[in-house]
């Protein structure tokens, strides 16, 4: 069976004080909420990965993540608001801090 490593919960129902249980339940002992905004996106993993943050916006959040001492990768948890030119100020944010990096861009259709 496989065990998750790294989960992102965006828009959780919850308040972000039920973070720690909630990632305890789940076999998670790890976890940050955005800190920009609302809290509305967490992000929760396991002892076998090394997780760095590394930029948070109000929608969105990089962190850098490694496993057993591998070279890190850059992970974003996007939170995409229906508005047109706030995704595209988004899209444009993130282009310029990873325009060096090959990455993909993947969400629900909405970009």
């Amino acid at each position: 069976m496989n065990k998750v490593s790294l989960l992102a919960v965006i828009e959780p129902k919850m308040s972000h004080t039920k973070l720690r249980n909630f990632g305890l339940a789940v076999g998670l002992n790890s976890f940050m909420a955005n800190t920009k905004a609302e809290k509305n996106m967490w992000l929760l993993w396991n002892d076998n990965l090394e997780v760095k943050s590394m930029l948070h916006f109000e929608q969105a959040m990089t962190v850098s993540v490694s496993y057993q001492g591998a070279d890190p990768v850059l992970v974003t948890v996007v939170y995409g608001c229906c508005d047109l030119l706030v995704k595209e100020a988004l899209v444009g944010t993130l282009t310029g801090y990873f325009y060096i990096l090959c990455y993909a861009l993947v969400g629900d259709g909405g970009f």
